[in-house]
């Protein structure tokens, strides 16, 4: 039924699964001790409403600490540990407080008082605000959650480092192609002697000239 709570915290709120949930398991923590004498299938029902109580109780409490966690997501993995640590706790003393109880007032005593505890923390969520509007609220304003990825600094920096990095590459292929002189553009060199500056000729261009110009001497098209 988690996934269907889920659904129901996210539409209704969470504060009324938390109220309902505390009222519920508060039934059937009572309902189970006044049930004892009349054997299990009188106490499985109670059970059953003990496990839908508490499970909607956890869901709409764990909804909660996450709306209030956006609000500070540098404590968000305190809070969160400090409600699995409250949780685990309760679970460990329970059952401890629950035998000294029935040990000293009786077994149904204990269940009286396990359900007057759970009817607390009734009032407890009851006096807590509602969260889920205000998280609505600052997603459609666009709190820091909607725009963290969007306007970090860190970024900005990057597209800033990575554009200006483009911008040398640009200079430096515009001063390179600068420099370079024409193809079959000529310079005088200190000697006096004229020499190309366009693109040098493969070596195997240059063997195929000298090949060509030997073999037109051999049949007389040039001079010696």
């Amino acid at each position: 039924v988690n996934m269907w709570l889920g659904r129901l915290a996210d539409t209704r709120g969470r504060k009324p699964l938390m109220v309902a949930g505390t009222v519920l398991t508060a039934i059937g923590i009572v309902g189970t001790g006044v049930a004892m004498p009349y054997g299990l299938g009188a106490i499985l029902p109670f059970r059953l409403l003990v496990g839908l109580g508490s499970a909607s109780s956890m869901v709409g409490s764990g909804a909660m600490i996450a709306d209030l966690s956006d609000q500070a997501p540098r404590h968000r993995a305190k809070l969160m540990g400090f409600q699995q640590a409250v949780i685990s706790c309760a679970w460990a003393g329970g059952p401890a407080v629950g035998g000294i109880i029935a040990e000293q007032y009786g077994a149904l005593n204990s269940f009286y008082a396990a359900g007057a505890g759970t009817l607390m923390c009734t009032a407890g969520y009851a006096w807590m605000p509602e969260t889920l509007g205000q998280r609505a609220a600052g997603a459609a304003a666009g709190g820091p959650s909607t725009k963290r990825s969007a306007a970090s600094p860190s970024h900005a920096s990057e597209e800033g480092s990575e554009s200006h990095g483009l911008g040398l590459n640009q200079q430096g292929a515009g001063r390179v192609a600068d420099d370079r002189p024409p193809r079959g553009a000529v310079h005088r060199t200190p000697s006096g002697k004229v020499a190309g500056s366009g693109t040098p000729t493969p070596p195997g261009d240059a063997q195929r000239g000298r090949a060509s110009r030997g073999g037109a001497r051999a049949v007389g098209l040039l001079p010696g």
